[in-house]
C-alpha cells in the first residue's frame, strides 16, 4: 500500500471473538491523509503518519501498557491533523486505558471525544487548541473535576460545542449545544 501512495483508508471490522489487527502495510503508509479504524486492535510501536489530516478511531482496542502515550505521540506526529474522532477506546481485556494522555494538535479544527458511561480511556485536553471550531465532547468520567474544567478552558475558540453527559444507565442523557 505504501508504494501505491494510498492517502485515504477506512477499515471497519465486526465485533466478534477474533482479534482484528491491521497488517504492517497500513502502518508504513506515510502518505495517508485520512485514516478510519473501527473495531480493531492497534499494534504497539507504530510511529505515526506525518501527512495525516483526519483520524477516526472508533471501538479501537489498545492492548498494551502505555497505550495512551503512544496515541498521544501518534496525534502529535500528525502536524496537519485537522479532524480527530476518538470513541470507545479500550484495552484487550475490557479494562480502560488508565494512563492519562493529552491531545496536542495545534491545527485541529474538529474534535469528537466520546468516553461514555464512566469509561475513562485517559484522553485529556491539557493544552489550548487554538484553531478548534467544532467540538463534540462526552466526558462522563471526568465530569465535575478540574480536568473537565481545564478541557473547556482549552477549547475556548470553538464556534460549535456539543457537550453530552449521561448520568447513568437509567437516567436521561443531557446534550448541551453552544
Amino acid at each position: 500500500m505504501a508504494r501505491k501512495g494510498v492517502q485515504d483508508l477506512s477499515l471497519k471490522f465486526s465485533f466478534d471473538d477474533l482479534p482484528h489487527l491491521p497488517g504492517p502495510a497500513l502502518f508504513s503508509c506515510a502518505e495517508l491523509v485520512s485514516l478510519r479504524l473501527e473495531k480493531c486492535d492497534m499494534p504497539p510501536g507504530f510511529p505515526g503518519f506525518p501527512n495525516l489530516e483526519r483520524l477516526y478511531l472508533v471501538g479501537v482496542t489498545l492492548p498494551y501498557a502505555r497505550a495512551g502515550t503512544q496515541l498521544e505521540h501518534l496525534i502529535l506526529a500528525s502536524e496537519n491533523l485537522a479532524v480527530l474522532e476518538l470513541s470507545n477506546l479500550g484495552t484487550m481485556d475490557g479494562a480502560v486505558v488508565v494512563d492519562p494522555w493529552a491531545i496536542r494538535a495545534p491545527n485541529l479544527r474538529e474534535l469528537s471525544v466520546t468516553m461514555p458511561m464512566g469509561v475513562d480511556f485517559g484522553c485529556r485536553i491539557t493544552e489550548a487548541l487554538p484553531k478548534l471550531e467544532d467540538a463534540y465532547i462526552s466526558f462522563d468520567c471526568v465530569f465535575g473535576t478540574q480536568e473537565f474544567l481545564d478541557a473547556f478552558q482549552n477549547i475556548s475558540t470553538v464556534n460549535k460545542l456539543c457537550f453530552m453527559v449521561a448520568e447513568n444507565l437509567y437516567k436521561d442523557t443531557y446534550v448541551i449545544m453552544f
